[in-house]
């Protein structure tokens, strides 16, 4: 990352702030959803750029990816106590050198933004808290919200997960966030975690 292109975050949250964690199953998954559909409005409120979402955790503006989202979970005792959630954004990189031209965009490349990291700072943690709010208070409601903005539901995708990798057509996501894949024999598969490339996608 070179010094002064991008906007690194880390956030956190304890579990009984704004009940930003959902105990539930899979909330993991839910929590990277949430704040994808958060660092979606905020791209958009400061720069009028509306990025899409490749599950789980990248956004992409015309193929490419212009951020990546990682949540991580904290114990104590055994119990979740904390979520740190990370966000990375290219903003002044006018290239990137060694990558290829069709894996990755700034947002001075895709809208010509030109502005201070710091207004993007301050839209993000505000519309991510937002989205937690969100998922938290009516997770339907985000989904709905993440929907509107994905890039990989109806497509042929590679799923790579701890157990392995999965080939299937990504068919749906539920309200705790995982993707649901069909598979070539008819059955479903839920993922809450792991990576995605999509057959055909400029950026993979």
């Amino acid at each position: 990352m070179t010094p002064g292109t991008a906007v690194p975050v880390r956030r956190v949250r304890r579990l009984g702030d704004a009940a930003v964690l959902v105990d539930v199953e899979g909330s993991e998954a839910a929590r990277a959803l949430a704040a994808a559909v958060g660092a979606c409005a905020a791209i958009e409120r400061v720069c009028g750029l509306r990025p899409e979402i490749k599950w789980p955790n990248d956004l992409l503006v015309g193929g490419r990816k212009l951020a990546g989202i990682l949540v991580e979970l904290t114990l104590e005792e055994q119990e979740i106590r904390h979520a740190v959630i990370g966000c990375g954004i290219n903003v002044h990189q006018p290239r990137f050198p060694g990558e290829p031209a069709d894996r990755a965009v700034s947002l001075q490349q895709a809208s010509g933004y030109q502005g201070s990291r710091a207004p993007l700072l301050a839209a993000l943690v505000e519309e991510i808290l937002t989205a937690a709010g969100q998922l938290a208070d009516d997770p339907a409601a985000l989904r709905a919200r993440w929907l509107e903005r994905n890039c990989t539901l109806g497509r042929e995708v590679l799923a790579h997960a701890a157990q392995g990798t999965v080939e299937g057509i990504a068919a749906d996501v539920d309200d705790l966030g995982r993707l649901i894949l069909r598979l070539a024999d008819g059955s479903t598969l839920a993922m809450s975690a792991g990576d995605v490339t999509i057959r055909g996608h400029l950026g993979g």
